[in-house]
């Protein structure tokens, strides 16, 4: 249904509603100085076209045990629409983030997030799991506490295709890419298909595991090769080409104000 011309009772009836969903039919007509009649019909025409678009409850956040909002700007390395699109679907798994809005000039992202102090936001921060596809593929468990737990090792992309050219006869190199199909129809896209769905799912399997001994990580990957599976693994949702280096220069600046 296509939005209608707003004239001043719409506009009212939409201050009001604002202020009240709840609001009786009858108490909206009176306010806005209509029978009952014509004043739902205006109702049942903005529901219907959009204008509005649903209705909500507004909760206490002290009742409710999450007295604390905090406010965020976010601002990603690089500004590619697919970085965007992952940035927005990992937020959307994180119950604590109850806005996130998408803005212009030096930061990315503006959200607001609510916990029940300020200890649960510097955990919000800092649990993590990175996948860094290397020489090997390695993953790190970080806790809520900016711990180091450990991790799992295993062998590479590369270096593994390295070893599969070098031992099997008339196999030659090739750029991993997006597979064409699981089933692959020739030496090449069986390889593209084998190591780019299955270094997924080897990936996926670990997370999972550790999931269970580390509660609601963030989940990210960084390396040369993690543009070319990350795709297609299902627990992986954010890839960062520079977290190393970020990582350094925070080393860096820390301990170069501690020095001061």
């Amino acid at each position: 249904m296509p939005i209608p011309a707003l004239d001043a009772v719409d506009l009212k009836i939409l201050r009001l509603l604002q202020d009240d969903g709840r609001m009786s039919l009858a108490d909206l007509a009176d306010k806005v100085g209509l029978s009952a009649s014509p004043c739902l019909r205006r109702v049942r025409i903005l529901e219907k076209s959009g204008v509005i678009a649903r209705y909500v409850a507004v909760l206490d956040q002290r009742a409710v045990g999450l007295p604390v909002s905090v406010f965020v700007s976010v601002k990603l390395e690089k500004q590619r629409e697919e970085l965007l699109e992952r940035f927005a679907k990992t937020i959307a798994r994180w119950p604590e983030v109850l806005e996130c809005y998408l803005m212009t000039g030096p930061r990315d992202y503006w959200l607001r997030v609510v916990v029940p102090d300020l200890a649960a936001y510097e955990r919000f921060q800092e649990a993590c799991v990175v996948v860094d596809f290397g020489t090997g593929i390695n993953i790190d468990a970080v806790s809520a506490e900016g711990e180091y737990l450990g991790g799992a090792i295993g062998p590479g992309l590369e270096i593994s295709l390295t070893a599969l050219i070098d031992r099997a006869a008339r196999i030659t190199r090739i750029d991993l890419g997006e597979p064409e199909a699981a089933i692959g129809r020739s030496s090449r896209a069986a390889i593209q298909s084998g190591f780019v769905f299955g270094f997924a799912g080897m990936i996926d399997g670990l997370v999972r595991r550790i999931e269970l001994e580390l509660s609601e990580p963030r989940l990210l990957a960084t390396g040369g090769l993690a543009s070319v599976v990350v795709p297609f693994s299902e627990t992986i949702d954010e890839v960062d080409d520079m977290l190393t280096l970020n990582g350094l220069r925070l080393i860096h600046e820390r301990n170069a104000r501690a020095a001061d």
